[in-house]
Parts: structure tokens; sequence; C-alpha cells
């Protein structure tokens, strides 16, 4: 029988390690890079066997995890401690890592996969493996057909390869005034397609689909885009329908592992347009190689949402509480496309004196863990290029 251990906190790391040592009576192994993920592990072990650390002995191998995009994930810890077989996943999660699976008396999951092939984790005991350009399960090596593998990219855990950090902070205010329009009560918030790499552009794109089928019927083939709610529109989430819409236009785009271009991206969805018999317009908010805010709010305020290309940016949530803001930020570098469906305009008379006004630009961020969030215009952020959507 499994003993498992489901570590839903992050753990702080307090232990130093070299290369290979013994505290404790602890032995160490040398395979390990002693890195943070390896503490995260090394720390889960001393936790379970706290006050008696002079009887533990381990040994340990580690291989690296990829998600469902065959991005690097984090690693599984193959290890026999005290002639006890086990081992751990830990994943990064959120620009931490996170031990998911702690399991005694169990084997590898991943033991009798083909030794060319690359372990995928997609969610908890969920196990599949990539070879030879086809995904399997892990356990008796069946093929996985494509319906099978759309159903697992929606629970699958995604590598958050582009964030790189979070942030807060609490803005303390005596007066707080806001402007904001948005495009819709829940704008889309589509997100990573399994099988996909470097998908950004795609599903950008997707997201500015999605938000016009509302309007131009049929840009996604026997789907709808929403409810309506009172005077309020609300966007559905991923579907199979936006899923296969997403890979049309990686396709459209000639996107790649590589990436996709600003060219590639706008005859993309030209092209996905074209075929469902509309136009698709691009005007750019640009002033040079400057982001201009007040053309891209003009175009927000006549309904046209926005394709945002970024390499430096964060993506923020907002916590409102009496005479203060709590606002969390995903940081993320590394060339990225997002969709923006709105603006936010907040100004604060500070309680230590002095006045603040953030701009925001309302966006589906393209990451399954934040999906939606506030895009800040002049805080850590690098914008390449924007072009506002049009489709007639």
């Amino acid at each position: 029988m499994k003993k498992i251990f489901f570590l839903a906190a992050i753990l702080t790391i307090i232990i130093c390690m070299g290369a290979a040592f013994t505290i404790g009576g602890i032995a160490y192994a040398e395979e390990l890079d002693n890195d943070e993920c390896d503490l995260v592990f090394w720390e889960n072990i001393s936790e379970l066997y706290e006050g008696n650390e002079e009887f533990l002995t381990v040994t340990v191998t580690k291989e690296p995890i990829f998600d469902i995009n065959l991005n690097l994930l984090g690693f599984i810890y193959d290890f026999n401690c005290n002639g006890e077989q086990g081992y751990a996943i830990i994943i990064s999660i959120d620009g931490q890592f996170v031990a998911t699976e702690f399991f005694f008396y169990t084997e590898n999951p991943y033991k009798v996969i083909p030794e060319a092939a690359q372990r995928i984790y997609v969610s908890t005991l969920i196990y599949i493996y990539f070879y030879d350009n086809n995904y399997y399960f892990a356990d008796n090596g069946i093929l996985i057909d494509d319906e099978t593998l759309t159903a697992l990219s929606i629970v699958a855990y995604c590598a958050d390869d582009t964030i790189y950090g979070s942030l807060s902070e609490y803005v303390y205010y005596s007066e707080r005034t806001e402007v904001k329009h948005e495009l819709a009560k829940r704008h889309p918030g589509l997100y990573e397609v399994g099988g996909l790499s470097n998908a950004c552009a795609a599903i950008a794109g997707g997201n500015l689909i999605q938000y016009w089928d509302r309007y131009k019927t049929n840009l996604i083939g026997d789907y709808s885009p929403g409810t309506t709610v009172g005077s309020l529109y609300l966007y559905k989430e991923s579907s199979s329908a936006t899923d296969n819409m997403i890979t049309q236009l990686y396709s459209d785009m000639g996107s790649s592992q590589s990436g996709t271009t600003v060219a590639q991206f706008k005859n993309g969805i030209s092209t996905f347009c074209t075929r469902k018999g509309y136009t698709a317009t691009f005007s750019s908010c640009m002033s040079g190689s400057t982001f201009n805010y007040t053309a891209a709010k003009q175009k927000l305020n006549a309904g046209e949402p926005l394709a945002l290309f970024l390499y430096t940016y964060t993506v923020s949530d907002f916590y409102t509480e009496e005479n203060s803001d709590y606002l969390t930020y995903k940081i993320g570098s590394g060339a990225h496309v997002m969709a923006g469906f709105g603006y936010k305009e907040v100004t604060y008379a500070l309680t230590s004196g002095g006045t603040r006004q953030d701009k925001y630009i309302a966006v589906a961020s393209g990451f399954f863990l934040r999906k939606r969030g506030y895009f800040n215009i002049n805080y850590n952020t690098q914008i390449d290029d924007a072009y506002a959507l049009s489709i007639s």
C-alpha cells in the first residue's frame, strides 16, 4: 500500500548543502546539483524523519520531467530511504518549486518507458511520455489519441518558463479614483494547448478570434463564445473548439518552437478570417517605437481589442481593502504576446503624501496560472509592438 503525502504548502528552505556530504547521519547522493529543487526534496525528507535523522540514509537519482507541451516542468526523484523505495515529483508552480507528490513503497512510474523518451507529468497521478513524435501512457505504453490528449491538456500543469518571479505590494491611500472600460464583464482567457510549443502568438490570436466570434458568427464553427447575464457578457473558458481554433491559427501563422514574428501573427489571423469569409484589419498603437496608450484606449473604446507584443511584462491582480490596495504581480521575461480587452487607470492620494497613477490594460495572459489580469504599461515592461484588431 502506498504512503501518500500531498504537500500543498511551499516550504521554506533553510539547509545549505555542498555537492556531497553528510548532516546528522543523512547520506546525500552525489548525483544531484543541490539547486533550489534539490533543497525542496531534502527539506521534505528531513521533515518526514524529524528527530530520527541520525538513523537516516538516502540514495537518490534525479531525472527531468516535462509538461504536455514539452517544456521543462521539474524533476522526479527516485530514492531509497532506509531501504524504502519511493519517488517524489517536484515542479515549478508560480515561480516556486513545490513537491506535488511524495510516495513511499512505490516504484518510479516512468520505470518502463523507452530510454530516449521524455517523461511528462500531466497532473497528480497522471504520467505519460513522449517518444517518436507520439504520446503514450507511462504505465502500459498505450498510444494516446488526439481526443484524449486534448482532455489531458485541460487538467495539465503547464511550465511557466517565461514567468520568473512574483512580487506583491500594498498601496495605502486616503483617496482612490478609478477609470475603467471593459469590452466584456469576463473577457476571453484561453491558455496553453497540449502539443503546441511556443504558442503564445496563436493563443493571443485565439483570444482575439473568440472575442470577435460574438459579433462575427461562425469565425469558430458551431460555437457560441459566451453567455449574456442581464446586461453583462461572459466569455466561455477553454474547450475543444477553442483548442482546435488555436491549433489552426498556429498552423496559419507558421509558428514553430522558435516562435512567431509579428508579420506571421498578422498574416495568420488574416488567413484564418479570410477562410471564414471575413477581413481582418490591424491598426498600429505605436508612435515610432513607443506604445501609444491614448491610441490604444481609443481603439478599445471603439470595441477593438489589442495584440501586445512584449519582452518584459507583469500580469497584476487587485485586492482592494479599506484604504489600501494589495497588488500581486507575475513577472515575465522573454518574447510574449497577450491580448487586451479593456483598460483601467487608478489614481491614489497616498497616505505618505503625494499621488500615484497606475495605467493598465486588461489582458488575457495566455498562462493557466493567471488567465486574466492587468498589464501595467509602465512597470517592468518592454512593449515592442501593439495593434488593434477589427474584423469585418
